[in-house]
């Protein structure tokens, strides 16, 4: 799957792709992004807020309900693992 950078905003931490090439776009999908953006808690936590934004043609509706966060939030989980455990060794 390919994808382009569409958007970055490091003052409000934000990062929005497209998927250009495989993936959903290969099964039919007339669009696929997926935004991220970091919110700061308090200086030592943070909060991953991640969406997904589609076009799909009504012929393939029953694909929508395949479309989920969820890898999303496994790396959100690996990159706060790793990042916990960078701290700890520091």
């Amino acid at each position: 799957m390919k994808e382009i950078l569409k958007k970055i905003d490091e003052e409000r931490r934000v990062r929005e792709t497209e998927m250009i090439e495989g993936g959903f776009k290969a099964v039919g999908f007339e669009s696929y992004i997926i935004l991220f953006e970091i919110i700061e808690k308090g200086g030592e936590s943070s909060i991953i807020k991640s969406s997904i934004e589609y076009e799909v043609d009504d012929k393939l509706a029953n694909l929508a309900s395949e479309v989920t966060t969820r890898p999303l939030e496994i790396m959100a989980e690996a990159i706060g693992k790793y990042l916990s455990n960078q701290k700890a060794s520091a």
